[in-house]
């Protein structure tokens, strides 16, 4: 039944795109009950039925044009569906093109949609779920870690498998700094890396933690220069982003600060 409530959700976001709103409707429940984040200007807290769906999905094109919602990921849950999307818009006065990221939660019953809430940030998002939400942040904590233990034992083939094939590598403060989209480029991008170094090189992760829809890491790596034999140790700040069980986004700084401020967090 899961499995059917992530296909209800989706067809209802495929109506709302081709403008299906009889279509919407079918898939909610007549009694449907939509909350909305109370930092959402504009939008009412509370809305209920069929005539609060209509009002929430007006709510946007009346403010932008060019209004759309992409959907990232759908993620199952049993009774529940989460949904984390990007709302591209222009601004109806402005002109200023304009992307926000959300999160739905959505509660089915019945082959139908009873509950509908709308967050900023997915972290409150799994807190709402409760327990299996907190599993599936955990889960991605795992992901990255045991890419680290891959790596540590030279299996760059099982490394290299965690990453989506459109994978984003942003490096910032190493060389060569920059941008690299795709597992070709950032396999080359570590191959080079590792090149430098003798194979006594490994990392230590000294943290490791999901905070919202991020993974944030603190690694130590140390070893001996390939040509100079001289020890290396250093520290390096990363913020993962994991999407169905694949490394989709890999940022690197060399301050801990940058990286924390990368995942939306702070000390």
């Amino acid at each position: 039944m899961s499995e059917e409530n992530v296909e209800i959700v989706r067809a209802a976001f495929s109506a709302y795109e081709r403008a299906d709103m009889d279509a919407v409707l079918r898939l909610c429940d007549e009694d449907i009950e939509i909350t909305q984040d109370a930092k959402l200007l504009g939008a009412p807290g509370h809305q209920h039925g069929h005539d609060g769906v209509r009002e929430a999905f007006a709510l946007w094109p009346e403010q932008w044009d060019d209004f759309r919602v992409e959907v990232l990921r759908l993620d199952d849950f049993g009774d529940h569906v989460m949904v984390d999307t990007v709302n591209h818009g222009r601004g109806k006065d402005s002109g200023v093109p304009v992307e926000m990221p959300f999160t739905f939660l959505f509660r089915l019953r019945g082959g139908k949609i009873t509950e509908w809430q709308l967050f900023f940030d997915e972290a409150q998002a799994l807190e709402a779920v409760g327990p299996a939400g907190q599993a599936m942040a955990q889960d991605d904590v795992e992901v990255v870690r045991a890419l680290f233990v891959a790596t540590n034992q030279r299996d760059f083939a099982a490394a290299m498998n965690a990453y989506a094939d459109d994978v984003v590598l942003v490096v910032t403060g190493f060389f060569p700094s920059g941008t690299f989209v795709g597992r070709e480029a950032v396999g080359t991008w570590f191959g080079d890396w590792f090149s430098a170094f003798g194979r006594d090189y490994r990392f230590e992760v000294k943290d490791a933690r999901a905070v919202g829809e991020r993974v944030f890491v603190v690694a130590s790596h140390h070893g001996s220069g390939r040509a100079s034999g001289a020890t290396v140790e250093a520290t390096t700040f990363y913020a993962y982003t994991v999407t169905a069980g694949k490394i989709a986004r890999v940022e690197m700084y060399t301050e801990r600060a940058d990286a924390l401020e990368a995942v939306g967090a702070a000390e």
